[in-house]
Parts: C-alpha cells; sequence; structure tokens
C-alpha cells in the first residue's frame, strides 16, 4: 500500500477497510498466511486520492459500494476469478476511463457502475447471466456497450445492450447522439433504458413492441421525436418525463395504459395525438400523479373513437379531428438556372402531418411517387427535368389526406453561345471584306457595330 494501509477479516478472508489517504492499492494473494478471496462492502468507498487499484487472482467477488467514490481512479481490471461484482461497487467513480472485465464474471450488481462519467466504453463477457438496473446511469461519455458474441443471456447491436434474441432492449448508453432506429425483434423497451441520453434527437421504433417500460426515455431532453408503433398496448410510469424537447407525440390506437407522470417535465410537448379509443388507463390533470402536463398539452381524438369527451377528459383539454389537414399555401412554380436547385413547398395545418410527393417530367405519361417526404421539394434542374410537374399529398395522423395544386419546375433559358468569334481579314482596295460570327441559341438576331480610324466611338 501506498500512503495507508488495508484492514484485513481472517475469518471471512476480506478486505474490509482502506485508508481514505491510500494512493496505490496492490492488494495480496494471501495476508497473515490467509487468502484474500473477497473485497467487503465499502471497503475502499470514499478513497478519493486513490489513483490504481491491483485485484489478485484469489479475489472472488467484490462488494456493494467497495470502490464507490473513488473518484481518482482511471482504470481497473477484474480479474478472471472475480464472479460478482456488488451494487453501486464503482458507483461515483468519474476519472474511471477503463474497466476491463475479464471472463468468469456472472453477476453484474444494481447501479455498478453508475456516475462513471470518465468511461467511453465496456465489454460484457461471455460468463455473465445477470446485468441489474441502472448498472451505466450517469456514465455520459459511455458510447459503447459490447457483449461478447458468447454469450447466452446478452447481446449488443450498435453500442446498445439487449438480451440475446434482441427482444428486450435493456440498455442504451447516455453518450449516444444522433437518432437510434430499435430493430422489430424488440418486443419491450426495460426500464430506464435510454434514461439521461440527453444527446438523442430522435427515436424510431420499429416491429412488434408492446411495451414501454418506466423512465425508458427519461430525463432525454434532446429528444424532438418518438415513432411509436401501432402494436404498443402499455406506456410506463414516467415513460418520457422530463423530455424538454418533445413537441408532438402520437399515440398508437392499440394504447390502453399510459402510467403516472408519463410525460411530465415536457414543458415543449403542445400537442397529442390519439388514433384509438380513449386509454383505460390514465391519471388524471388534477391528481399529483398526472400523465400529461394540463396547462401545456391539447388531446386530440379522432371523430367517432369512444370514451372521450369534448371540451375536456380527465381535466385535460381535448379536440375532436373530423376534417382533413388544410393546406395554408400551395407549392409555387419555380425557374431557375440550369444546374441550379429548383425549391418548392406546402404549408398545412392538421395533426401528425406526413408527405409525398409526386412528380412528372415531359417524356412521362404518369405521375411517380418520389422519395421527398418532407414539406419541401427540391431538384437540381437539368435538361431533362425541364418542365417537371410537381405536387404533394398531405396526411394526418388519422389517415385524413388532401392533395396540392401541381407546380412546374422550369429551367430559365440561357443566353446565346458564341463558337466562332469574327476574324480580321486584309483585301485590296475596293474589293469586299466579309467577316461572319458563328451563335448558338433561341431565336438568334444580329447587329453589327463599326467604327473607322476617324471615329472616336462605335
Amino acid at each position: 500500500m501506498t500512503g495507508g494501509s488495508l484492514t484485513f477479516d481472517v475469518s471471512t478472508k476480506t478486505i474490509t477497510k482502506c485508508d481514505t489517504t491510500v494512493t496505490e492499492a496492490v492488494i495480496p494473494s494471501k495476508i497473515a498466511g490467509f487468502g484474500v478471496t473477497s473485497i467487503g462492502d465499502e471497503a475502499f468507498s470514499g478513497c478519493t486520492v486513490l489513483g490504481s487499484v491491483t485485484i489478485p487472482s484469489s479475489v472472488t467477488s467484490i462488494g456493494n459500494n467497495a470502490f464507490s467514490g473513488c473518484t481518482s481512479l482511471t482504470s481497473v481490471t477484474i480479474p478472471n476469478s472475480v464472479t460478482s461484482i456488488g451494487e453501486r461497487a464503482f458507483s461515483g467513480c468519474a476519472g474511471l476511463e477503463s474497466v476491463t472485465i475479464l471472463g468468469s464474471v456472472t453477476s453484474i450488481g444494481y447501479s455498478a457502475f453508475s456516475g462513471c462519467a470518465g468511461l467511453t466504453s465496456v465489454t460484457i463477457p461471455g460468463s455473465v447471466t445477470s446485468i441489474r438496473d441502472a448498472v451505466f446511469s450517469g456514465c455520459t461519455s459511455l458510447t459503447t456497450i459490447d457483449v461478447s458474441g458468447e454469450n447466452p443471456n446478452y447481446s449488443s447491436a450498435d453500442g446498445i445492450l439487449y438480451d440475446k434474441d434482441q427482444s428486450q432492449l435493456i440498455c442504451c448508453p447516455e453518450g449516444k447522439t444522433g437518432s437510434v432506429t430499435i430493430p422489430g425483434s424488440v418486443t419491450s423497451i426495460g426500464k430506464w433504458a435510454f434514461s439521461e441520453c440527453t444527446r438523442l434527437t430522435s427515436v424510431t421504433i420499429l416491429g412488434s413492441m408492446t411495451s414501454i417500460g418506466n423512465g425508458a426515455f427519461s430525463g432525454c431532453t434532446g429528444l424532438t421525436s418518438v415513432t411509436i408503433p401501432n402494436s404498443v398496448t402499455s406506456i410506463g410510469n414516467f415513460a418520457f418525463s422530463g423530455c424538454a424537447g418533445l413537441t408532438s407525440v402520437t399515440i398508437p390506437s392499440g394504447v390502453t395504459s399510459i402510467g403516472m407522470k408519463t410525460f411530465s417535465g415536457c414543458t415543449s410537448l403542445t400537442d397529442v395525438t390519439f388514433l384509438g379509443d380513449a386509454p383505460d388507463t390514465i391519471d388524471v390533470a388534477d391528481s399529483h400523479v398526472y400523465s400529461f402536463m394540463k396547462d401545456v398539452v391539447i388531446l386530440h381524438y379522432r371523430d367517432g373513437a369512444s370514451g372521450w369527451t369534448t371540451p375536456t377528459w380527465n381535466g385535460y383539454t381535448t379536440v375532436c379531428c373530423s376534417t382533413p389537414p388544410v393546406i395554408t399555401a400551395q407549392p409555387r412554380d419555380v425557374s431557375v438556372p440550369a444546374g441550379e436547385t429548383a425549391r418548392t413547398r406546402v404549408t398545412a395545418a392538421g395533426d401528425g402531418l406526413t408527405y409525398a410527393w409526386w412528380f412528372r417530367d415531359t417524356t412521362m405519361t404518369a405521375f411517380k411517387k418520389g422519395s421527398a417526404t418532407s414539406a419541401n421539394y427540391s431538384v437540381a434542374m437539368t435538361e431533362a427535368r425541364n418542365g417537371r410537374q410537381v405536387y404533394c399529398v398531405v396526411t394526418d395522423a388519422f389517415g385524413n389526406s388532401v392533395t396540392t395544386r401541381t407546380a412546374t419546375l422550369s429551367m430559365q433559358p440561357s443566353g446565346p453561345t458564341i463558337t466562332t468569334q469574327p476574324k480580321s481579314v486584309s483585301v485590296a482596295a475596293r474589293a469586299t471584306a466579309t467577316v461572319k460570327v458563328v451563335a448558338t441559341g433561341n431565336g438568334l438576331t444580329y447587329a453589327w457595330w463599326y467604327k473607322d480610324t476617324g471615329m472616336t466611338a462605335f
């Protein structure tokens, strides 16, 4: 030990305490002739100046809070002999950048590495059979969780932790950025799976998912959009709480249960569209466990859906939607020079609007659906696209649609091009001097100007 000493219980073969002044700990495999088999609960907890630790291969378990709060610890290797890592074992080790877990660990306890803000990646070996909740919560730099392909219980894809057959998404690392698409094999999102992924902007959920767990997306402050599939039937407590960037959400027709404070703290969420009947279970607006922020949100439902009331339902403001989207600005005709981008757009009002643009070039007999799916349409203008006609079909969340006028995109005529310039000529006196110009263009006319030697201007 450097800077202090350890306390060892020979009866349990456990390290029970370490002086908080220790800066480097090389734990021996034997003390007083007794093998060291365990690092006990809170043994190194609060050792803020501990910069390195070496765990011998005699140790089989690391206790609860064993190294919690060791803020100067930068790396640790869990040897092959260790089979269990206790609850909060390394929690609050903010300086921890590297963790190597060798192949005998079978269980990783609740919140074992929580608050390890410097950790960027971690590999789960094939031996692990149990990973408890919140293991990596507060690991704000963690971008990748990799699972050994030999593990029979867990797997990973794109740095995200799943069960073996990827039917449950267990944990998305908090350092994940941008957008995430959840594969169609996933049927449930686990509790707190995306919690505090503050740099996540959008989530698309594919396939046959039936439930979104408690706190699944809580604290995702950067999340601006989420697509929930029709297969979902329940959304858990606090599932989207604190998602301050969400402005609108569409609830599929199969959802029958929405938990307490599901959308609490969603201060920008002004519109929620329900595609089906009123859910059977929801917390009312005036209770302390409200599902939505009643002073902010408006619930939209389709005409003919049962269970709803207007102008309020369970204390929330409601609007019945029976009319198709309204186009407030039609696409305009556009003319641009060759090679430049022709742009047109539609502006519409409605719930959960989607856009589908159709086009027809002059050589086509029928309109064809294009790839543009936003309110804007753009295309680089070429001769082949000159005269292209486009229109947009705008559809709301309830399937009502409206079609815009047809706009024409054209190429501005280019100016004439001189292909052969006039040449200087010399002829005898009184002979005819002839010069010519060759040019291309549409409807060309010619005007010749001259200046003799005695003239000051053409």
